[in-house]
Formats: structure tokens, C-alpha cells, sequence
């Protein structure tokens, strides 16, 4: 007759597997994240090699112009900044970045927003001519009224630091990022961690423009560990180290 396993017999095998699956699983956690942060890194390299293309054909940066009437001054932060899939220019008559690809779609982003989401590009050159060229001297960022455009922000290019007075600086014509394993679109501030700055936002808020221009804040390093905070950021040159 055939022995069963005694009950102590099942117990250790059930902890066996247990401490394995809690080995497991968060390192194959870890390694999704680690390839989502690849896909975005390289998705962004792509995306700035498509953008940077069509400004050699158009002479200025793409915008989406199908929020746009071509009159209202104050509404051009829906024509500069905003997720890259409504960037039609980009697309159509020349596909500079193809859409049916979905590499537009930033995969941390998309987790939350039921699939979709595309990385955020910021033409901060396109939205500078744009200014200049109606003679606004104070203008909003937003219809909606009082949130004025940082008057720095109308010299280019525009210098961007990260990591400390003395970080890396980044002299900026326009931004791709990537909200990061975080999700929350934020940058931590490195001189109070429980306070953020966000990336879509800064350009209207005299606060948040010296904290992302003085090296206040932190973006996404992996080195501080895969789940660390902050925005993937692709700038429109290389670093220069102060």
C-alpha cells in the first residue's frame, strides 16, 4: 500500500512554496518595472528622433492643432503641452512617429487610464513663437484666466536642472516625459521629499518654475532604487554639467 504524506509532511511543503513565491514574485514585480522603464526610454529616444525630423522639414516643433482656433492667444497650452498621441502632425501627411505602433503610449501611464495615455511632450519653442508672434507681453497659460506664463520662459532655450544646485542642466527648445513607475506625473522636491512639483504644470507657476529650474527637484534615477519617484524626463539636448 502506498504511504500518504502525513499532515506536518504538506505544511512543509506549503512553507517551501510560500517562502519561494515570496522570493519570486516581487523580483519578477521588479523585473516588469525595469522593463517598462527600458520601453519608455527608448520610446522617448524614438519620439525625440521623429520630432526632431519633422523640425528639419517645418522649421518649428509640431503642434495639435486640432485644439486650436487660430485666434485665442490664451488657449495655447492645449496646443503645446499635452499627451504626444494628439500630436496629429506628427502623423499626417508625413508619419514621422507612427501611431499604430502604440510607442506613443507611455506604458506607466497607461496603467491607470484604462490602456491609454501617451508620453507628454511640451513644445516650449512653438509655445515662445507663438507668444512673441501676438505681442503678448503677460499672457495666461489657460483660458481660464490668472494663470500667467512665467516671463522666463519666453527666453529659449529653457534651462531645466535636476538633482541639486550643481546637477545636470538641460537648455531646453521642448520636453518628452514619461510620468514614471510612480504613475503620478510628479517630481519630488530634494529639499522636502513630501512635497512635489508636476511636470505639466510648472510653466505657470513662479514656484514651480525656480524649483525646476534651480535643481529642486528629483527625476526618476534607478539608482535610487526601480520604484523611485519621479518623472522619466528626454530633453531636447544633452546635459551639461555645471
Amino acid at each position: 500500500m502506498r504511504k500518504a504524506f502525513t499532515l506536518i509532511e504538506l505544511l512543509i511543503v506549503i512553507a517551501i512554496i510560500a517562502i519561494l513565491a515570496l522570493i519570486a514574485i516581487p523580483n519578477f514585480l521588479e523585473a516588469q518595472i525595469r522593463a517598462k522603464v527600458s520601453k519608455a526610454t527608448a520610446d522617448l529616444r524614438s519620439m525625440a528622433t521623429g520630432i526632431e525630423a519633422y523640425f528639419v522639414d517645418n522649421n518649428a516643433y509640431p503642434i495639435a492643432p486640432g485644439n486650436y482656433n487660430g485666434s485665442d492667444k490664451n488657449e495655447f497650452c492645449t496646443v503645446f503641452q499635452r499627451d504626444l498621441n494628439t500630436f496629429t502632425t506628427l502623423r499626417t501627411p508625413i508619419m514621422y512617429i507612427d501611431n499604430e505602433s502604440r510607442n506613443v503610449i507611455d506604458p506607466f501611464y497607461a496603467e491607470y487610464n484604462g490602456g491609454d495615455g501617451g508620453y507628454t511632450f511640451s513644445n516650449l519653442a512653438g509655445a515662445v513663437r507663438h507668444l512673441k508672434g501676438h505681442g503678448v507681453d503677460n499672457p495666461n497659460w489657460s483660458n481660464t484666466g490668472g494663470n500667467k506664463v512665467i516671463p522666463a520662459l519666453l527666453n529659449l532655450p529653457v534651462p531645466l536642472r535636476f538633482n541639486g544646485s550643481k546637477g545636470a542642466e538641460y537648455y531646453s527648445n521642448w520636453i518628452l516625459t514619461s510620468k514614471g513607475p510612480d504613475k503620478d506625473g510628479k517630481d519630488p522636491r530634494n529639499d522636502n521629499p513630501s512635497k512635489t512639483i508636476n511636470a505639466e504644470t510648472w510653466t505657470k507657476d513662479q514656484g514651480g518654475w525656480d524649483a525646476m529650474t534651480g535643481g529642486t527637484t528629483d527625476m526618476y534615477d534607478p539608482s535610487n532604487g526601480t520604484m523611485s519617484r519621479g518623472n522619466i524626463w528626454r530633453f531636447s539636448c544633452s546635459a551639461q554639467v555645471k
